[in-house]
């Protein structure tokens, strides 16, 4: 292939230089953006607590899943 000697082909099965360029593009702002919401999900869920525990309420995790 088009592939220098040594060099592993993409995850995603892309041969070309520029296909990979893309994919490791895509994959990078795809990880990026889990990062994010997990940062915001784990915001989120800090502040209810403090809200709960501001409010007198007193519940766990496990608790607060819907069923």
């Amino acid at each position: 292939g088009d592939r220098p000697a040594g060099e592993a082909p993409c995850s995603c099965g892309c041969s070309s230089p520029l296909d990979r360029v893309w994919c490791k593009a895509g994959l990078f702002i795809f990880n990026f953006l889990l990062e994010e919401m997990g940062k915001r999900i784990d915001d989120l869920e800090k502040h209810v607590a403090d809200l709960m525990t501001e409010a007198g309420i007193e519940n766990t995790n496990e608790e607060l899943r819907v069923k």
